[in-house]
């Protein structure tokens, strides 16, 4: 099969287009998508940055104290990781239910902690620790994990000798 092109019909196809096809230039829709993907690429890399940046701490968040009691509205009943110092003489094992009980403390604020599990290592009052599980609206939460703070330098004295003996 043979087709038979007629030269000037292809002439006056080239002339019908429409402005920007033949020229090589692209359309405005395709300028406006590739503005678009640059912006959501620099976007991503922003958070990206940020959030491994945040606040020295790597991507942990975490909240302190004083933070949990500006907005105890807003956290009451979610689950929240805080962080404060182990208040000196607040610790308490209770046997019957197998709950540490201790408060944590940060600018003057105070917050009552109850864990049932294993307490880390360097567990210690008078050191920071962050807790993590569900907050209550009286200022005190329902740990399911405690982490403590591994200190460069143990100070003496800051741990009480009752203390001592009960940990």
């Amino acid at each position: 099969m043979s087709e038979n092109y007629d030269t000037g019909d292809l002439a006056g196809a080239i002339e019908a287009a429409p402005a920007g096809a033949a020229t090589g230039r692209p359309s405005a829709w395709r300028r406006l998508r590739g503005i678009v993907a640059l912006v959501a690429l620099v976007g991503g890399f922003y958070l990206v940055a940020n959030s491994m940046m945040a606040g020295g701490e790597g991507t942990a968040y975490f909240l302190d104290v004083h933070e949990v009691k500006a907005r105890l509205a807003q956290v009451e009943g979610r689950q929240a990781r805080v962080r404060g110092t182990v208040i000196i003489g607040s610790y308490a094992f209770e046997d019957a239910s197998k709950t540490h009980r201790f408060n944590l403390q940060e600018q003057g604020d105070v917050m009552q902690v109850a864990y049932r599990g294993p307490l880390p290592d360097v567990f210690k009052e008078g050191m920071p620790v962050v807790v993590e599980g569900v907050v209550r609206g009286d200022m005190s939460i329902e740990a399911r994990e405690v982490t403590a703070k591994c200190p460069s330098k143990y100070e003496e004295g800051k741990v009480s000798e009752q203390a001592k003996q009960r940990m």
